[in-house]
């Protein structure tokens, strides 16, 4: 076993990298661990690799400040959900909703209980272009999109403030 780790100014960790070989020292399986941070709390994904960097899933972990899990996201290697939980445990079941627009793009939006869009997948011509995953603040407020390519790669996001009765946002890439 391999690490290697990103710290920010603060000691906060950015990111932390693991190897795992086989007995030959030939085979290896990476795992990626990337930490972010916003108002409502902590955002961690576990992203998983084989020696030649094909990807093999990954998972992201909410959390609130007061170090509660949120929610757990399970993803296989093309960035399809598997299974999403709650902090218990719970699977968290979404309706899905399919809207095409005037210029045929697709849009497969998936709502939480409270119809919540969550999660939205693009396709022209049948074909994934990208996805977006949505988290919203305790109130209900959006908190941040996260922008990913259809290669389930982390692209950038929009993070949003609410001060005053003013919405804020800024942007920022991967």
């Amino acid at each position: 076993e391999t690490e290697r780790s990103s710290y920010s100014a603060d000691g906060t960790p950015n990111w932390r990298q693991f190897f795992y070989y086989d007995e030959d020292g030939e085979n290896c399986i990476r795992i990626v661990e990337y930490n972010d941070y916003w108002d409502d709390g902590m955002y961690h994904r576990i992203s998983e690799w084989d020696g030649n960097w094909n990807s093999l899933g990954y998972s992201i972990l909410e959390y609130k400040w007061d170090g509660t899990v949120k929610k757990i996201s399970k993803y296989d290697a093309d960035g399809n959900l598997l299974e999403e939980t709650d902090g218990n445990g719970n699977p968290i079941e979404l309706t899905v909703v399919e809207v095409t627009n005037d210029e045929g793009v697709l849009f497969k939006l998936e709502l939480d209980d409270t119809n919540n869009v969550v999660r939205q997948k693009y396709y022209v011509d049948g074909e994934l272009k990208g996805r977006n995953e949505v988290t919203y603040t305790e109130s209900g407020a959006v908190d941040r999109i996260a922008f990913y390519n259809a290669n389930g790669v982390f692209v950038g996001h929009v993070f949003y403030n609410y001060k005053d009765g003013v919405m804020t946002y800024s942007y920022e890439n991967a």
